[in-house]
């Protein structure tokens, strides 16, 4: 990899709230689709160290 080529990733993130209960959403990785629904942000941020991860390792191959 070059070093100053840049990895891009896009993720799209929705929040919603269900009638006075927490804050609930989902994250999906626009490249593949993948849909990750949580109700705490420690999963949101679960979700995008592993795709970040992944898109690492695939860009130094």
């Amino acid at each position: 990899m070059a070093e100053h080529e840049r990895i891009e990733e896009l993720f799209l993130v929705r929040f919603w709230r269900e009638q006075g209960v927490a804050w609930r959403g989902y994250v999906e990785h626009v490249a593949t689709k993948r849909r990750v629904y949580f109700s705490e942000l420690s999963d949101l941020n679960e979700f995008l160290r592993l795709q970040l991860a992944d898109a690492t390792r695939a860009g130094t191959r």
